[in-house]
């Protein structure tokens, strides 16, 4: 038999609203790929320079032919995001904890390839692993890296 008894409360907790601000995006999924290369063709950004121009004259010519061409296919919207806090108890060192483990799953993905460049494995674990996934680069066995 248990002495312990439920106990329950209310808290009256002021909880400021989490801060705002409000930034400019653009829907760029919905975007006509094909419509948008041809705004591209048909426009000064499609032809080639003048040969007088400059470098400073040839960058804003560019500049404002596609921020034209982006008004056109994917105005600008203003939308308001909110930062969340994470929970109380998620602290810095519980980030430091996920960033770690994050990174620690990535590099164990690369081991199997690392022991396969060891002299020592049979070469019946060496061919477990595809011949895509066997390329490395690096300049010694202790820093070489695995390419996806």
């Amino acid at each position: 038999m248990s002495d312990h008894s439920l106990i329950t409360c209310s808290l009256l907790v002021h909880r400021p609203p989490p801060p705002s601000f409000a930034r400019r995006v653009r829907s760029w999924r919905g975007v006509d790929r094909d419509a948008l290369r041809q705004h591209i063709v048909e426009s000064s950004v499609g032809r080639s320079p003048p040969s007088t121009a400059t470098a400073d004259e040839m960058f804003e010519m560019y500049d404002n032919t596609l921020r034209s061409i982006a008004d056109q296919l994917a105005p600008e919207r203003t939308v308001t995001c909110r930062l969340r806090p994470m929970c109380p108890w998620f602290d810095a060192e519980c980030r430091t904890s996920v960033v770690t483990v994050v990174v620690l799953n990535a590099a164990t993905e690369g081991l199997l390839i690392r022991l396969m460049m060891l002299p020592i494995l049979p070469p019946v674990v060496k061919n477990t692993v595809p011949s895509s996934r066997r390329r490395v680069t690096g300049q010694s066995a202790s820093t070489l890296t695995a390419v996806h």
